[in-house]
């Protein structure tokens, strides 16, 4: 799994930097065309304003490649966790 635009993925993260951000763990669901059509945290940071932000970075910043198996775009369930802080 790619992400297609890892540098607005950066600068997001960057424009909302916190050093005390611990990692947040997020399912996602992606469409065979590399849209997420769901989230969902499943380890909060204990912080609801990052847990937000987690979500709106998956749900409206990331974007990513679909996923292919023999040639054939599928849909695809990903777990990925990210910090605010460290990077």
């Amino acid at each position: 799994m790619l992400i297609r635009n890892p540098q607005d993925v950066r600068r997001f993260r960057e424009q909302h930097r916190d050093e005390s951000s611990p990692w947040i763990t997020v399912a996602l669901w992606i469409s065979s065309q590399g849209s997420v059509e769901g989230s969902e945290i499943i380890q909060s940071s204990g912080r609801e304003d990052l847990d937000r932000l987690a979500l709106q970075l998956f749900n409206e910043v990331a974007r990513f490649r679909p996923a292919q198996l023999g040639g054939v775009l599928m849909p695809m369930s990903a777990i990925l966790s990210v910090t605010f802080s460290g990077f």
